[in-house]
């Protein structure tokens, strides 16, 4: 009986705040596996942290779920990384990120239609290179050329730098990038 009592006083014993530290460590440790290109761990960590459902606040919860969506497209499982994309943004609507990671998911699946609105309301909560050049390559593959142009020239406009490395990566020859950075500078 001793045993039991003095486990109950241990137990009791655990400030919620110890438990915030623990569950911040956690995230923490999480971020750095993903970071890491860690993904199946970085998982563990972050599924362990969801558990503790009481200590987490709106945020940071849906920023867990965006994490182990992320983690779960890295690992080419689409669904589950749509699943836990639509669980972050049910927390919090206007969270640009995960809007722009939902809509990269779905155009890997070429889904680019579907991307659309999830592209459009990031843009419209936050002006970011990655959205727009986004934005840009889900019109292209829907054959909307002129609202295509319009991205990409804004993408430029914001970092010619990283647009043109995207394009490369898309492998846009060196020509077509100067052809379409005069077009659009014309």
């Amino acid at each position: 009986m001793g045993r039991i009592l003095l486990g109950i006083v241990t137990l009791s014993a655990v400030s919620p705040a110890a438990t915030k530290r623990c569950i911040e460590d956690r995230y923490h440790e999480a971020g750095l596996l993903l970071d890491a290109g860690r993904y199946a761990e970085a998982l563990i960590v972050y599924k362990e942290a969801l558990k503790e459902d009481g200590v987490l606040d709106g945020k940071k919860r849906s920023r867990i779920f965006n994490n182990i969506g992320y983690c779960h497209y890295k690992l080419d499982d689409l669904d589950a990384a749509i699943d836990y994309y639509r669980q972050a943004l049910e927390i919090d609507t206007d969270y640009a990120v995960c809007l722009n990671n939902m809509a990269v998911v779905l155009m890997n699946q070429k889904r680019y239609k579907d991307a659309l609105p999830y592209l459009e309301r990031a843009d419209l909560i936050q002006k970011n290179v990655k959205i727009l050049f986004n934005l840009f390559s889900a019109h292209y593959y829907l054959d909307n050329r002129k609202e295509a142009l319009a991205y990409i020239k804004d993408a430029f406009r914001l970092d010619e730098d990283y647009t043109e490395d995207r394009l490369k990566k898309k492998n846009i020859s060196r020509e077509d990038i100067d052809r379409l950075k005069k077009y659009i500078r014309d």
